[in-house]
């Protein structure tokens, strides 16, 4: 998985990252040069995304609150060291 992404040009992630995401500029530099980073930050997007916009079923709602929740503790924690 990540030798894909990393087959994605460094530039296209930083634009994907400014789409996807509204980050500080140093925050969105740091995920387009990391492809496991990136991936990470694109799955919590996405499962947001889902949990707002999405038609779900009350177990399924539970499910994607615990995998955000998960997703931007990770994400909070490997940035910070």
């Amino acid at each position: 998985m990540e030798g894909m992404l990393a087959s994605i040009p460094q530039q296209m992630r930083k634009d994907i990252v400014k789409q996807d995401l509204e980050l500080p500029p140093e925050l969105a530099a740091q995920l387009s040069d990391a492809p496991v980073l990136f991936n990470l930050a694109r799955s919590l997007a996405y499962h947001r995304a889902m949990l707002e916009d999405a038609p779900l079923a009350p177990d399924a709602v539970d499910a994607q609150r615990e995998y955000v929740h998960d997703a931007t503790e990770m994400l909070r924690t490997i940035l910070c060291l």
